[in-house]
């Protein structure tokens, strides 16, 4: 294997031990373009086990770490440089130059590194036929998908994308001739700007909610790595702006899937660089996961998650010491006690008097209970108010995190999973509603498609920042100025 071709495969995610394995020497590998009217994406994802990883490393003159991280920023940083040179993007027979944008890594059970590239366009309503043509790892073997979508106002059609092996099988690129190989690694389709029209969804989704771009510094809080009580941090933590003060509230654990989890604080002055509170953990009397917080009159009040995803609320004068209230007793809309089992992901939500608790369970939909002395909470409805599908993203997975107020309509961050096994990504998603009962989804979701979930919305005075809590807290601004 080339140099190149060998530095290019340092974007691949390393699978855990609870995911899905991929033998030794196999590269599984994933292109998705998503055309846009003002440029183009490409998504390149890679993903290799360890003893891959660490062959790929000292192929190309690297001497591997022994820290986990640390060896896939050696990975990074040697392959982002070179990916794009073997990606060929035309556009009416044009070539268009991709320039590197971001690589990470990231991953719920199977880990796996994104590169994410830019390549600028401007589009008209005539359409043009794009073509991408992946040149890379030619003598891999593994298995091997590419992809083409279209988001904000553009058309796509008469798509050609090649669907080369399942998970199920590898292939070996290099034993193919050259014309097989190149039909299936190139995607083509038909572009164009659509129409202005007058369908039900025109403004229903304003841009500044569903576009953003990844902040360069990313991920902007972790887990400290080190034999600590937050080595590791898990599912949402929360943030709140108060004035020039930036808080966060975070779930941390020792690394074990079955050890306790505790809460975490944080504070910062532009939330971006965060400092953990010297009295960490803040709360550690009772598991504590999977939180969300509110300020109400002097107090802030926080759902969370407990020991088998049962809610339970707390509050706290300073946001620093919490008193637990209990479980959380939610109801049927006739007054008697929910079916037993998880009910988590507790999400609040207050308006005139009346304080509303979306939740949901086992990740299969999402139900609406509301309280007006937070001891009791009632079903709006015995059916839930945001369900999975139809289309492939939540399919198989869905729950909600956060509930904001703009222009008139309320706006629901959710994240989602497409696998039936969960080993996908956890995607983040956007649905509107003028009632909290009826939602309707973003067409375009997933509005992050990458592995970054249990999303939430923070206005910083000029424009939306999108927070995504795990594995690691990350940031997207709007891309409106």
């Amino acid at each position: 294997m080339s140099r190149l071709s060998l530095g290019l495969i340092l974007l691949l995610g390393i699978t855990s031990a609870h995911a899905h394995e991929l033998p030794d020497g196999e590269i599984e590998r994933r292109v998705q373009v998503v055309v846009k009217a003002d440029c183009v994406l490409v998504e390149y994802s890679l993903a290799m086990n360890q003893v891959t990883l660490a062959k790929e490393l000292r192929k190309n003159g690297v001497n591997p770490v022994k820290d986990f991280s640390q060896k896939w920023n050696q990975y990074r940083d040697l392959i982002l440089p070179l990916l794009a040179k073997q990606l060929y993007l035309e556009l009416d027979g044009k070539p268009l130059q991709l320039k590197p944008v971001s690589a990470d890594y990231a991953g719920w059970s199977h880990r796996h590194l994104t590169a994410l590239m830019r390549a600028n366009v401007t589009l008209a309503e005539q359409s043009k036929t794009i073509s991408v043509l992946d040149t890379n790892f030619p003598d891999a073997l593994g298995n091997y998908r590419i992809a083409m979508k279209a988001r904000s106002g553009v058309s796509l059609e008469n798509s050609n994308v090649p669907l080369l092996t399942s998970r199920a099988r590898s292939v070996q690129l290099f034993k193919m001739a050259k014309v097989e190989r190149e039909a299936a690694t190139r995607a083509v389709g038909e572009i164009s700007v659509k129409v202005a029209s007058n369908s039900e969804d025109d403004g229903l989704f304003p841009d500044e909610l569903v576009n953003f771009r990844p902040h360069p510094g990313n991920p902007i809080f972790t887990g400290t790595g080190t034999e600590t009580w937050d080595r590791k941090i898990r599912e949402r933590g929360y943030i709140l702006k108060d004035g020039e003060r930036w808080h966060l509230w975070y779930t941390g654990y020792s690394g074990e899937r079955s050890a306790k989890k505790m809460l975490g604080y944080a504070t910062s002055s532009d939330g971006l660089t965060w400092k953990r509170h010297p009295a960490n953990p803040v709360f550690g009397e009772s598991w504590t996961e999977d939180v969300h917080v509110v300020r109400h009159g002097d107090r802030y009040y926080m759902v969370a998650e407990g020991r088998d995803d049962i809610p339970h609320m707390l509050n706290s004068i300073d946001g620093i010491n919490w008193t637990d209230q209990g479980r959380l007793d939610v109801r049927n809309q006739d007054g008697s006690p929910i079916s037993p089992g998880p009910y988590g992901t507790p999400t609040l939500w207050i308006e005139d008097g009346t304080w509303y608790l979306f939740y949901e369970r086992g990740d299969q939909a999402v139900w609406l209970a509301t309280s007006t002395d937070r001891k009791t909470w009632t079903n709006i409805q015995d059916d839930p108010v945001l369900t999975r599908g139809p289309s492939a993203y939540d399919r198989h997975a869905i729950a909600l995190n956060q509930v904001i107020r703009l222009q008139g309509r309320y706006y629901a961050i959710y994240h989602a999973n497409a696998d039936e096994k969960r080993q996908g990504p956890w995607t983040t998603c956007v649905a509107v509603s003028d009632d909290l009962i009826r939602w309707k989804k973003y067409p375009g979701n997933p509005i992050i498609r990458t592995n970054d979930s249990s999303g939430q919305l923070i206005h910083d005075g000029r424009q939306f920042r999108l927070y995504t809590m795990h594995p690691d807290v990350k940031v997207f601004f709007s891309r409106v100025d």
